[in-house]
């Protein structure tokens, strides 16, 4: 069975891979057991954005029109996920060592 791959947006910095599986899990409990998840720094540095693999198909995540979430993640405040599976826009792969600049 081929892996599925999601891209999940607007991950608080202060969060680690144990706080987006929790936030995950409440989105569909199955989620607990994500075969990869990687985070890494967003383009602009608010945030993180992470890929998530999976050997099954999340249905909400399949629907371009629903792409945004709340998620209870130590807080009383939802934080709001954006998740899809489409990959439209610019999607960060690494963890650059140094500050980069692009001329």
């Amino acid at each position: 069975m081929p892996l599925v791959y999601y891209r999940i947006s607007n991950i608080p910095l202060e969060w680690d891979r144990r706080d987006l599986t929790v936030g995950l899990e409440q989105l569909d409990p199955q989620l607990k057991k994500v075969h990869e998840l990687s985070l890494y720094p967003s383009l602009f540095g608010r945030c993180q954005t992470a890929l998530a693999a999976n050997y099954r198909r999340v249905e909400i995540f399949e629907n371009p029109d629903s792409r945004f979430f709340e998620v209870y993640v130590g807080s009383s405040e939802p934080t709001v996920l954006e998740i899809d599976a489409h990959f439209r826009g610019l999607t960060p792969l690494n963890s650059p060592e140094t500050n980069t600049v692009a001329e």
